[in-house]
Order: structure tokens, then sequence, then C-alpha cells
């Protein structure tokens, strides 16, 4: 039987360029054209098993915390303190995933995880900024629909500690950027946007659609609030905002650090909301942020697809 492959012709090149030089194209999502053939196949259930494998990694580089702050909240009964073992115990879970998708990526892929510009230190920062100021653009229009909308106050959502107001202001912008960028975005954009992104990096349009689908579907066992199956439902409308948001930023500039930005960002924009003027966060508000963030995806899609015409792109 012949073997359908998804992953498109390798030999294409539409031209362009990646990182902040300009839009990032389908062959600019390899800067490896060495690289092996992967030992599994791109094939439909090659995919499916590379989604099993990097939600397998994600879990349990999670889980490997658990003991640790078990111990912290033994070892420290002060909350500040518990705060601040936390924010250390927090960058193993990243530790963990790079390790782990350098490792699958390099034996299985037969590619440098340096493909997803992890390691393209230049454009960390430019990256991270741009990606937190797409994400701003998007939360804070919907945050301001929203404060509009509202009819009486909302509570303002905290943190793991009861007395987290109190603590020093450096303390909570630590754990804020650890908690929001470095567990949440960091990992997750790797995997999702990193690594599956260089999968089928010849059909971006593909990539984009089956990653963001991946992202949003795991977030049903995801606890943000949700009380009910409905809420779960609802609740997906925002992480597929974010995925739509990050793959799009991630095709027009090359580098998986748009992506972190624009996931962690999201995280700071929530917190830093709700600290500044607090909004019901419900069912509205998941559709209202998500939506908004489709759409800042859609004009950068537009943008991405027209300065890819002239390469000749489809």
């Amino acid at each position: 039987m012949t073997r359908v492959m998804i992953s498109g012709d390798r030999n294409r090149d539409h031209g362009g360029s990646d990182g902040p030089r300009g839009p990032i194209t389908s062959a600019d999502m390899d800067n490896n054209r060495e690289h092996n053939a992967p030992l599994l196949p791109v094939t439909w259930w090659g995919v499916l098993i590379r989604i099993v494998v990097g939600t397998v990694l994600m879990f349990a580089a999670n889980l490997a915390r658990v003991p640790l702050h078990e111990w912290a909240q033994e070892r420290w009964s002060g909350e500040e303190a518990q705060m601040a073992a936390a924010s250390v115990i927090f960058l193993l879970t990243p530790l963990l995933v790079v390790m782990g998708a350098w490792a699958w990526m390099r034996w299985v892929e037969g590619a440098s995880i340096s493909v997803s510009g992890l390691t393209r230190w230049q454009t960390l920062l430019p990256g991270f900024l741009g990606g937190l100021g797409l994400v701003g653009v998007a939360v804070g229009a919907a945050w301001i629909l929203l404060a509009a909308l509202q009819t009486g106050p909302a509570e303002v959502p905290t943190l793991d500690w009861r007395d987290v107001e109190q603590a020093p202001l450096g303390l909570l912008l630590v754990l804020l950027f650890v908690r929001a960028v470095l567990l949440q975005g960091l990992p997750e954009e790797l995997i999702y946007r990193g690594w599956f992104f260089h999968v089928t990096r010849h059909r971006p349009w593909l990539t984009l659609a089956w990653t963001t689908v991946a992202f949003t579907l795991i977030h049903l066992v995801s606890s943000g609030g949700q009380q009910s199956l409905s809420e779960h439902v609802w609740y997906l409308i925002m992480p597929f905002g974010m995925a739509m948001l990050g793959g799009a930023a991630v095709l027009w500039r090359g580098s998986v650090w748009w992506a972190v930005g624009t996931h962690g960002g999201m995280h700071i924009c929530l917190a830093v909301g709700s600290a500044v003027h607090p909004i019901e966060l419900g069912q509205v508000a998941w559709a209202a942020i998500g939506v908004a963030q489709a759409l800042v995806a859609a004009v950068i899609l537009g943008l991405w697809q027209r300065q890819r015409a002239p390469h000749g792109a489809p």
C-alpha cells in the first residue's frame, strides 16, 4: 500500500526570509536544508502520535514539579518564601520540555531544535515584545468592550496564596513573569508552534490548521474556572484564538519567540487587566478574548499571505 504523506514537496522554495527581516515562508520553516528524514513518517497517524507524545511530555513536565512544591510548603511556612520557591520550581517544567523536544527533534525528526527559532537569540527580545504587543492589542480591545458591558463589580482573581496582595511588588512581578511566560508560554509554544510547526513546515496552512485544533482540544482538560461541560466548551474559544494568533505570528516572523510572547503575554494581560479594572471572567469574556485574538491573527495572516505572493507561494 502506498503511504499518503502530508508534509508536501520538500524541494519547494517560496523564497522570503525569516526572523525580523520579513515573513516566513514554507521553506523558511526549515533553516537546515540538509536535515535527515524523520524516523516517524509524516502521515495522519504519524502526526497523531506526535500530538500524543507532545501532550504526554507537557503533562509529565508539570507533574514532575508536584513533589517539589509539596516539599517547599513543608520547608517554608511564610507565603512570600513559598512564592519565591514556586517561582524557582516552575522553571523545571520548561527545562524538561526543552530537553524532551530537543531529544525528539534530534533523534526522531532528524532536525535541530534551532529550526523553531528557539536558539536564534537575536529574535528573543523583539519576538517576545512583538508578541506581547500583538496580544495586548487584542486583549486590550476585548477588555474595554467587556468593561463597558459589565453591569456590576467583578471579583479580582488571585493566585494560589491567600495574602498575595501583601507580597512585595518585585516578587509578584517575578512570579507573574515566570508563571505566564516560562511555565506556560515557552513550553507549550515550543511544542505546538516550534516542534509541531516543523513537522509539516512545507504546508503552512495545513500546519496552522492541525496545530490549532490540537492546541484547542487539549484545553478541554484545563482548569480556567469552568464549572460545567458547556463552560468547558465555551472556554475553548480562548485557546483557539491563542493558537491562531501564535501560529500567525510564527508564520509571519519565523521565530517561536513571537508565539511565546503572544501566549505568555495573554496571561500577563489577564493579570494586569484584573488588577486595574476587574471583569467577570466567564463565558462571554472567554469568547470575546478568543475572538479578538483570532481577528488580529486574521489580519497578520493576510499580511503574511500578501508578502508571500510575489514569491509565487500558494
